[in-house]
């Protein structure tokens, strides 16, 4: 919901999400297990609230991951938090920007005569 406001403001929104979404990948422990990370690292992983759905997911379907419970509640408060003040967000500015794509009132088109 936060993106979606953004990128009907500014078209080239979504062509600088292409090169910001993949840096995901690699702070994400999906392609390397929570385990091989050096100590000091290992609370990294923990505040990042993709970690515990990927883990969940690792652990489900091939049964390999590590499920920690300060991870789980960190992804958990992170996505309440995001999806409610996404909410907030999108409906006091989506009519705002459909407002200005749109280019307004319809008065104006008729001063033209069509």
């Amino acid at each position: 919901l936060w993106l979606a406001v953004a990128n009907a403001k500014a078209r080239d929104f979504r062509y600088a999400l292409r090169y910001v979404l993949p840096i995901g990948l690699f702070v994400t422990p999906i392609l390397y297990p929570i385990s091989k990370l050096p100590q000091q690292w290992h609370w990294l992983a923990v505040v990042n609230p993709l970690t515990a759905p990927i883990e969940m997911i690792k652990y489900g379907l091939i049964g390999a991951g590590y499920i920690e419970l300060r991870a789980v509640v960190v992804s958990l408060v992170v996505g309440s938090i995001i999806t409610v003040s996404g909410l907030w967000y999108y409906t006091r500015e989506a009519a705002r920007s459909l407002e200005s794509d749109t280019g307004g009132d319809d008065d104006d088109d008729d001063e033209d005569g069509f």
